[in-house]
C-alpha cells in the first residue's frame, strides 16, 4: 500500500517517528490540538509577504494578516517582523531588477508523478507535491533558470539542515519547467536582522540540469522510497524535537 502523495514534511515524519506517522496517516486518528503560537505567527508572516509581493503595502498587508485568529500578544510579536519583511521586499526588488524583472509567482502549488511527470496538485496520480513560497524563472542570454525561495520565521541556522526540502523544490522545478537549464533554491530568514552575521537570503547551490538528473532526482526519489519503507514498519515511537509539537502525546507509549 502506497502512502503517496508525499510532501517533504510527511516524508520527514516517516523517517522521524513511525508511531506519529501511523496515527496521522494510517489510522487518521484525531489527536489533541497543540497550541502553536509560533506557527500562527509564521503563517501570518507568509501572508504579509505574499500580499506585498503582489503589490500591497505593508500596513494594509499587516492588517489583513493580523485579523486572523491571533492573540494581542501574537499581533505584537508579528509587528516585530516588520523590519525583516520590508528589508526582504526591498532586496528582492533589487534582485529582480538585476535579473531583468522576471515574473514572480508566490505560493505556487506543484505536483509530480512517480514517473517524474507534471500533474495537478490534487490529481490522483500525484506522487509528491509541495507549495513553493516564491517561484520564478530567470532568463540569462538564451538560457532559463528556476529560482525558488522559501520563507522561514525561525532563527537562522545551517542551510544544510534543509537540504531535503530545498532539493525537493529543485527536483519539482526541473520537471515542471522542462526548458530550464538549472535550478537554485534558497531560504529567506525573516529574523536575520536579529543575528548580525546572517544574510537575509541563504542560497543553495545552482544545480545545472545534468547534475539534477544524475544526482538530485535520484537522491530525492530515494528519500521518498525510504520514507515509504519506514512507513511500512511496525509503528514505533521515537523521541526528538518534534515531540513538543506532536498531537498524539497523550497516547504515546513512551510518554
Amino acid at each position: 500500500m502506497s502512502n503517496a502523495p508525499w510532501s517533504i514534511s510527511k516524508a520527514n515524519m516517516a523517517h522521524e517517528c513511525t508511531y506519529r506517522f501511523h496515527m496521522r496517516y494510517t489510522k487518521r486518528a484525531k489527536g489533541r490540538r497543540i497550541e502553536n503560537s509560533a506557527g500562527r505567527i509564521g503563517t501570518a508572516v507568509h501572508d504579509i509577504l505574499d500580499r506585498m509581493l503582489q503589490g500591497t503595502e505593508f500596513k494594509r498587508a499587516f492588517v489583513n494578516a493580523s485579523i486572523q485568529k491571533l492573540t494581542r500578544k501574537e499581533i505584537l510579536e508579528l509587528k516585530t517582523h516588520e523590519e525583516g519583511i520590508k528589508r526582504f521586499i526591498e532586496r528582492f526588488a533589487d534582485w529582480r531588477d538585476k535579473m531583468g524583472k522576471p515574473e514572480v509567482y508566490p505560493e505556487v502549488q506543484m505536483a509530480i508523478t512517480e514517473e517524474l511527470g507534471e500533474t495537478g496538485y490534487w490529481d490522483k496520480d500525484a506522487y509528491f507535491r509541495g507549495v513553493l513560497d516564491i517561484s520564478t524563472v530567470v532568463t540569462r542570454g538564451d538560457q532559463k533558470y528556476a529560482v525558488i525561495i522559501d520563507h522561514k520565521t525561525g532563527m537562522p541556522s545551517d542551510i544544510e539542515k534543509y537540504k531535503p526540502q530545498l532539493d525537493s523544490y529543485v527536483a519539482m522545478a526541473s520537471v515542471v519547467y522542462p526548458d530550464i537549464v538549472g535550478a537554485q533554491a534558497a531560504i529567506h530568514w525573516v529574523r536575520a536582522q536579529e543575528a548580525a552575521d546572517e544574510e537575509v537570503i541563504a542560497w543553495g547551490p545552482m544545480y545545472k540540469r545534468p547534475v539534477i538528473e544524475k544526482l538530485i532526482l535520484p537522491q530525492f526519489l530515494e528519500h521518498l522510497q525510504s520514507a515509504e519503507a519506514r512507513a511500512q514498519e511496525r509503528p514505533t515511537p521515537t523521541e526528538g524535537w518534534y515531540c513538543e509539537f506532536c498531537e498524539y502525546q497523550d497516547s504515546c507509549p513512551i510518554k
